[in-house]
């Protein structure tokens, strides 16, 4: 989770601040009075629930105040008013709201929850082991705690052990040897650095384990893998078998359109000028039917009978 804007109108000693980190370190600094301690605790109410948020949250002489705190993929929101009432509102990056918002907020936080004004009135060691307590390490502190512990017993009791020989060497009459006396600082300096091989040991053997359980992951994921590709390989084939279906059908279809005889269109103008024909020719022998029994008619030019008739004897 990191923060990517903070607004803070209202607030403590804050009228209006709008913080957009450019980095992984933000320095808010500023004299005594000035609002630094308003900030920590606007990024603090916006989370927390109000239990954490003090009686009078609202600056002097306003009747409202709101945080507003970018997350990323959540955007916080708590408002105030001056008599102490509060609300929280906690929406995703596309608009949509959580019914229960402060619950919503401490399964996010989880055990990262801390005051960070708090944290910062600690001594080192407090702090130490405050941060402990929220880093996800792959290293056993408590284990390399012991290792040091059994580190600074052992030196402590070799140191022991050398002031003793000391104060008895110092009581006899040493007779004159013909030896280097032994340097013992380098032995307490190889003493230290078998101390720290020993801690980087327990690293590296806790290094080795993280290796080994990714590379398990690893194997877990290819044999997936294989099994995916498996059932590809034999829907290939299945595909396969029904583009040589299709190829062959088309081969068929091609070998029929390479036999098909096309037929020529017939021009019908020459059909229609007979048929006109036709029609003239047989109304022309309507006509002389029509004479023979008795009905006589001129026949004009264009096919027609003029209108008057004559009586035809018959022979």
């Amino acid at each position: 989770m990191k923060i990517l804007k903070l607004t803070a109108e209202n607030v403590k000693k804050l009228k209006v601040v709008e913080i957009t980190p450019k980095g992984d370190l933000v320095q808010v600094t500023g004299k005594n009075g000035q609002g630094k301690s308003s900030v920590l605790d606007s990024i603090w109410w916006a989370l927390a629930g109000k239990g954490s948020i003090q009686k009078e949250p609202v600056r002097r002489g306003a009747d409202k105040g709101r945080i507003e705190l970018d997350l990323g993929d959540y955007i916080v929101e708590r408002r105030f008013t001056k008599e102490g009432g509060s609300t929280i509102n906690v929406r995703s990056r596309e608009g949509a709201t959580y019914p229960s918002p402060q619950a919503m907020l401490d399964a996010l936080i989880g055990d990262l929850s801390f005051d960070p004004l708090a944290f910062s009135r600690m001594d080192s060691k407090r702090q130490f082991e405050e941060l402990r307590k929220i880093a996800q390490l792959e290293i056993d502190i408590e284990k390399l705690d012991g290792l040091n512990r059994t580190d600074f017993t052992a030196r402590t009791e070799v140191n022991r052990q050398e002031k003793a020989a000391r104060g008895r060497a110092a009581a006899i009459v040493v007779p004159d040897l013909n030896v280097e006396p032994s340097d013992e600082s380098q032995l307490l300096s190889e003493l230290e650095e078998a101390g720290k091989h020993n801690t980087l040991a327990e690293s590296r053997k806790a290094a080795l384990k993280t290796l080994e359980r990714d590379a398990g992951d690893n194997r877990s994921r290819c044999a997936d893998a294989m099994a995916q590709v498996a059932r590809l390989r034999d829907e290939a084939d299945t595909l396969e078998q029904r583009a040589r279906s299709f190829s062959a059908n088309a081969d068929e279809l091609d070998a029929q359109i390479s036999a098909f005889t096309p037929l020529e269109p017939i021009e019908t103008a020459p059909i229609r000028d007979r048929l006109q024909a036709a029609r003239q020719t047989n109304s022309l022998i309507a006509q002389r039917d029509r004479k023979r029994s008795g009905k006589v008619g001129i026949v004009m030019e264009d096919g027609a009978v003029a209108a008057d008739h004559q009586e035809v004897a018959t022979a």
